[in-house]
């Protein structure tokens, strides 16, 4: 199946056109009003055309139903762009009230300066392992190694 030869016939014509509007429409990506963003951004507006992408993929050639389904997903997504650039609580700008990544991981921040730790301070309490001010006796055990199996020693 040539779906491309079945495109370009005359018959088709509108077909055509279509994919041409859909073509510029994906190159330009013009920006859409509040209200129509906002109907777009709705469960009925997302409905709507979710069912105009499946009837393009039934009735019409499966070139014009692909490029339908990207041109629905850029129109979703800039019309939730647009809308929630314009509704202070919209849920795709509660980006803004968060911390940036840059912000958070800066280790030069005045909350990661610390002039003296707690594990400084235990480390400083705790006895030191060995020193020289310690008389250490030498140990009274002897290991005694019977049948080591034709291992190595240690």
């Amino acid at each position: 199946m040539n779906y491309f030869d079945d495109l370009v016939q005359k018959k088709n014509i509108g077909e055509v056109v279509l994919l041409l509007l859909f073509l510029i429409y994906l190159f330009t990506v013009p920006t859409l009003s509040y209200k129509v963003a906002e109907f777009i951004s709705s469960i009925a507006g997302m409905v709507i055309i979710g069912l105009v992408v499946i009837y393009l993929f039934f009735k019409c050639n499966p070139i014009l139903g692909i490029v339908g389904l990207i041109v629905a997903y850029t129109l979703i997504k800039s019309s939730r762009m647009m809308y929630s650039q314009n509704d202070k609580y919209a849920l795709g700008n509660l980006a803004q009230f968060g911390p940036r990544e840059r912000t958070v991981y800066s280790p030069f921040t005045p909350t990661q300066q610390f002039p003296y730790t707690l594990e400084e301070e235990l480390v400083e309490k705790m006895a030191p392992l060995c020193s020289s001010t310690y008389n250490l006796n030498p140990a009274s055990f002897t290991p005694n190694a019977e049948n080591t199996y034709d291992s190595a020693p240690v």
